[in-house]
C-alpha cells in the first residue's frame, strides 16, 4: 500500500513541475514577441512585401475623365386641336399651317396638333388666350429630361461631345425666341434666313467633329448626336434656300422645324436614359 501511495504521489508531482515549466516558457515567448514584434515587422515583413498601395492606373497622356450631360429641354407648346382620329388631326394640321402655325401632329394618347412653342408657360398661355372660338387651345409641355455620361477619352474628343450635347438645346431655344421676334416684326425674313444659313454651317462643323471621335463605348451617344445635327443641317438649308411666296408659309416652316427638333431631342434623351 505504501509503495502504491508513494508512486502516485511522485507521478502527480512530476506533472506539476512540467506544467510550471511550460507556463514559464509561454510567458517568456509572449514577452519576447511583444518586445520584438515591431522590430520583426519593420525589418523583415516590410522589406519582403513592401507597403501595400491602392491599385491605380493613370490615364494615358492627352486623355481625360469627365461627365457630359444632355441637358433638360422644356418647350411649352400651344395645342389647337386634339382627336383620337389621325385623319381628323391631319386635316386640322393643314388648316393650322395655312394660318402660319406649325401644324405638327404629336401623339400622346390622342393626336394633338401643335401650332407653336414657347420658352415659358406665361408666354404660351398669353397666346392661347388670344385664340378665337374656332379652337379650344391648351398648353402642353414637351419635356426631354436629361441624361449624363462618364467618359474617358482624348481631351479633344471629350470637348467635341460636350459641345455637341450643350449646343443643340441652347440653339433650339434661341430659334424659338427668334421666332417670336419675327412674329412681332422686330427682325425681317431675310435676316432670319441668313441666320439659318449660318446655323447650317455650324451644324455641319459639329457633324465633322463628331465623325472624328473614335468608335468606343459611347457609340450610341455619338450616333444619336450625329442624327440630331445632320437632320438640323438639312432643315436649316431647306429653310434658307426655299423661295417663300407668302410670309405665312415661312412662319409655318419655322415653327414646324423647331417643334420637330424638340421632339427629336426628346426621343434621343429618352432612348439614352
Amino acid at each position: 500500500m505504501a509503495k502504491y501511495f508513494s508512486g502516485k504521489y511522485v507521478g502527480s508531482r512530476s506533472r506539476s513541475v512540467i506544467l510550471c515549466v511550460i507556463l514559464l516558457i509561454l510567458a517568456a515567448l509572449l514577452l519576447f514577441i511583444g518586445a520584438s514584434g515591431k522590430v520583426i515587422a519593420e525589418n523583415l515583413l516590410l522589406p519582403i512585401f513592401g507597403e501595400i498601395e491602392p491599385i491605380f492606373t493613370p490615364l494615358p497622356e492627352g486623355y481625360t475623365s469627365c461627365r457630359i450631360t444632355l441637358p433638360r429641354l422644356d418647350v411649352y407648346t400651344l395645342v389647337l386641336y386634339s382627336s383620337d382620329s389621325s385623319r381628323d388631326a391631319s386635316l386640322a394640321a393643314e388648316r393650322i399651317r395655312q394660318r402660319g402655325g406649325a401644324g405638327y401632329v404629336f401623339k400622346e394618347g390622342n393626336y394633338m396638333v401643335i401650332a407653336s412653342g414657347y420658352q415659358s408657360l406665361a408666354d404660351a398661355r398669353a397666346v392661347a388666350n388670344k385664340q378665337g372660338e374656332e379652337y379650344l387651345p391648351e398648353v402642353f409641355l414637351l419635356s426631354s429630361g436629361s441624361v449624363s455620361f462618364e467618359v474617358k477619352c482624348m481631351e479633344k474628343d471629350a470637348l467635341s461631345m460636350k459641345d455637341a450635347c450643350e449646343t443643340y438645346s441652347g440653339e433650339l431655344m434661341s430659334i424659338i425666341k427668334e421666332s417670336m421676334e419675327l412674329e412681332r416684326g422686330n427682325i425681317g425674313q431675310s435676316e432670319v434666313k441668313m441666320r439659318y444659313l449660318n446655323r447650317a454651317a455650324d451644324a455641319k462643323r459639329m457633324v465633322e467633329r463628331l465623325e472624328d471621335v473614335p468608335s468606343g463605348k459611347d457609340d450610341e451617344l455619338i450616333t444619336r448626336l450625329l442624327t440630331l445635327y445632320r437632320n438640323a443641317e438639312t432643315r436649316f438649308r431647306e429653310i434658307y434656300s426655299k423661295n417663300y411666296e407668302y410670309s405665312i408659309d415661312f412662319f409655318a416652316d419655322i415653327r414646324y422645324n423647331y417643334i420637330e427638333m424638340t421632339v427629336e431631342y426628346q426621343n434621343a434623351v429618352q432612348n439614352l436614359t
